[in-house]
């Protein structure tokens, strides 16, 4: 098979959808502090006092850590382990151009689509990929690769490139929920994240604010990991 069209699928730009989501949130009564370090987190019994940051000392029912690489050494200062590994993955971006594609391309070495700005996005691969001691050759190879796939996309050039250091736990799958002996800290950390949280942050509201258990997150608990 040379192609396929999946007419159910579709793209976001995820800057832009972060964007919405936290201006959504604030127009709800949500309040953000940022920049914010959490530098410790205080249990009595497994549970949770409160929550010791740059800004001061925050106290809550429920904690969630959902930040991505930065989640194990969040967990950590609670005493939980979260195993994820190393798994950066370069992005080379051009500069902008007519519309070239309309759609998200997944060719064999990596992913390709370009933004509302006109500027062409192409991954380094679907599971990661080391970078480079040229991280600037490395993208010019890989919007090279593109190229060849897309006829009209031979004049445009490398903008910049970026490295995301993906978070992906250490057997593939998300890891989400309540750790055993820790009722109010919930966890939650996952590859893609941008894909997953329409579902995701249905059923983690549904488990934290209704007292739910999801059965179709019972795969996903970090309990699988203490075997």
């Amino acid at each position: 098979m040379a192609a396929a069209w999946h007419r159910e699928e579709g793209s976001i730009d995820p800057e832009l959808a972060t964007r919405a989501l936290v201006e959504a949130a604030l127009s709800e009564g949500a309040k953000i502090e940022y920049p914010c370090e959490v530098t410790g987190i205080d249990l009595k019994g497994g549970s949770l006092r409160q929550i010791k940051t740059s800004l001061g000392t925050i106290e809550a029912d429920t904690l969630v850590i959902a930040a991505g690489v930065d989640t194990p050494k969040l967990a950590a200062m609670a005493g939980l382990t979260v195993p994820l590994k190393d798994s950066p993955g370069i992005l080379a971006h051009s500069v902008p151009s007519d519309r070239l594609l309309n759609r998200v391309v997944l060719a064999p070495g990596g992913g390709i689509k370009q933004k509302i700005d006109g500027s062409v996005v192409v991954s380094g691969g679907f599971r990661g990929r080391p970078v480079s001691d040229d991280p600037t050759g490395q993208a010019e190879e890989i919007l090279h690769r593109a190229k060849g796939l897309i006829p009209d996309a031979q004049d445009i050039g490398l903008a910049r490139y970026t490295i995301g250091w993906r978070p992906v736990p250490e057997d593939g799958f998300p890891v989400i929920g309540f750790p055993r002996g820790t009722p109010n800290i919930y966890v939650a950390v996952m590859h893609s994240g941008i894909t997953l949280a329409p579902l995701v942050g249905r059923l983690v509201a549904s488990e934290i604010l209704d007292d739910a258990r999801v059965d179709l997150l019972e795969p996903y608990r970090l309990s699988r990991f203490e075997r």
